[in-house]
């Protein structure tokens, strides 16, 4: 998995990767960090090089997690509100659905600041024509 979390509007992005090489994660970073006027990543070798924009790496290993603005502390916290989601409320999330769980967990954390009216017009919003019948929902039951 790989994530983003901007520093100004807090929003979260983050896909299942098959890979953590460095074309995926230049490829993620391209694409969801265009506006950004710098990258703040842990020290993993697939960010060297980022020249794209102004990129500051922190040293986990040294036990460095801050250092004035370079810090990754708000994608840190989504993962650990995702992996704690993972143990608590969804102690079984097989392989398959861990995507699912994934776009599931971002767009709560990204919806959490919106007015509740908003966040139930977009929920509504998503509802239209779809609907679940009950022999998909057991098939889907005996699947999982």
């Amino acid at each position: 998995m790989v994530g983003a979390r901007g520093r100004q509007a807090k929003q979260v992005s983050a896909a299942f990767v098959s890979a953590t090489d460095k074309p995926t994660l230049r490829e993620f970073v391209a694409i969801h960090s265009a506006a950004a006027p710098a990258e703040c990543t842990d020290e993993h070798a697939s960010y060297e090089g980022l020249e794209e924009h102004r990129h500051e790496t922190g040293q986990h290993k040294a036990g460095e997690y801050a250092r004035g603005s370079v810090q990754t502390n708000g994608i840190e916290s989504f993962w650990a509100l995702l992996k704690r989601s993972h143990h608590g409320t969804y102690p079984k999330v097989s392989g398959q659905r861990l995507s699912q769980c994934l776009r599931e967990s971002t767009n709560r954390l990204n919806q959490q600041n919106r007015e509740t009216h908003c966040q139930t017009e977009a929920l509504a919003d998503g509802l239209v024509g779809k609907r679940l019948m009950y022999p998909e929902l057991q098939k889907a039951k005996q699947e999982a």
